[in-house]
């Protein structure tokens, strides 16, 4: 790989992470700036900066040449329509802005759905498939090229609802959301299915948003709904979607977002296709060592952890208090050289745990 000539290094330790073993360290993916990206020309429409690969690649290339790559860390890209592209995919209208998109909710009344039939002639599908084809092309032997943001089941049944308006239709339309629900859980593993015939004559192995690589059938699973409703709602209307994809899955790291999640990671943890969890406090809220009760619940359970950290001291007091098998940290620093002397350290931290 062009762009990170350790690659197969990377893979190596990546399988190991996924088995809670080590090689000769924790993992930690270290980057650093190399030089200031030259800024590329573009599309002065919001929404063709968002469609154009031309100019998605090309500013993409640039951030990754101008990136020094430490450790586990590698150059990757994700095909983005942003976070409620499944939604898209099922006929609602995207709204593009500037840093994110969204749709207009279609689902208006329980008697009268939309298909909820996966399509692929659906035209958003169209513009998704065509983006991860021509990233792939692009990037072939230079960097990686992620799964794009999924956020089907659950999340892509809210978009098209709106997130208040389904937390209600739990009470009061409870046989109808059930139904929708596992018409959208089978139209995400067809989603999968998909992805996966496209992705594998290029790439070996994937990974989704969050950069943990894995052989066969990997990606990041996610429900960010998790966070509106109680525990007793979300095993009965939630987690068999999400025990479905993970099952699918070779290797699936779940995405835990915020600490009104928190109170769903018992039955996360119960579910064995849920191999890694990444945690994000959110914004706002301290950072990872900060939480290090749920954190050690995480590796009691048997699962690995994938967190972002603040800095080196960081990095340090998490190797103190956890355990470096299946922990991976993500963290910037200032400059390639402190980047080495982080895996360094790293190294020496490890030899004194195991």
């Amino acid at each position: 790989m062009k762009y990170k000539p350790d690659f197969d290094e990377v893979q190596q330790r990546m399988i190991a992470w996924w088995h809670q073993e080590i090689i000769d360290r924790a993992c930690v993916q270290v980057t650093a700036p190399l030089a200031q990206p030259r800024e590329i020309p573009g599309p002065e429409d919001i929404r063709e900066r968002w469609l154009d690969m031309d100019y998605v690649l090309a500013t993409a290339e640039e951030r990754i040449r101008c990136t020094y790559w430490a450790g586990e860390a590698y150059p990757m890209l994700m095909p983005n329509l942003g976070p409620d592209a499944f939604a898209a995919y099922m006929g609602a209208e995207l709204v593009f802005s500037q840093g994110t998109t969204w749709v207009k909710p279609i689902i208006h009344d329980w008697d009268d759905l939309p298909s909820l039939d996966f399509d692929f002639s659906a035209p958003w599908w169209q513009k998704m498939e065509s983006m991860c084809v021509e990233a792939l092309e692009f990037a072939h032997d230079k960097f990686f090229i992620s799964l794009p943001d999924g956020h089907g089941g659950t999340d892509g049944l809210a978009a098209l609802r709106r997130p208040q308006m389904l937390c209600m239709d739990l009470i009061d339309h409870p046989d109808e959301v059930l139904a929708a629900m596992k018409k959208m859980d089978e139209a995400n593993t067809v989603y999968y299915d998909r992805l996966f015939t496209i992705f594998a004559p290029y790439q070996d192995g994937a990974c989704g948003f969050v950069p943990a690589w894995g052989p066969a059938r990997t990606a990041t699973s996610q429900c960010d709904f998790l966070a509106l409703v109680s525990p007793a709602m979300s095993e009965k209307f939630i987690m068999p979607g999400i025990r479905d994809e993970t099952d699918g899955l070779e290797h699936s790291v779940f995405h835990l977002d915020g600490p009104d999640a928190l109170i769903h990671l018992e039955m996360l943890l119960e579910m064995p296709g849920i191999q890694a969890i990444q945690w994000v406090p959110g914004a706002g809220n301290p950072t990872a060592s900060e939480w290090l009760p749920y954190l050690k619940r995480m590796q009691e359970a048997g699962r690995g952890l994938w967190l972002s950290v603040s800095g080196p001291a960081e990095v340090e007091l998490l190797m103190q208090e956890l355990d470096p098998h299946g922990l991976m940290m993500r963290v910037g620093v200032e400059t390639p050289q402190m980047a080495d002397d982080l895996l360094k350290s790293v190294a020496k931290w490890t030899r004194t745990r195991v």
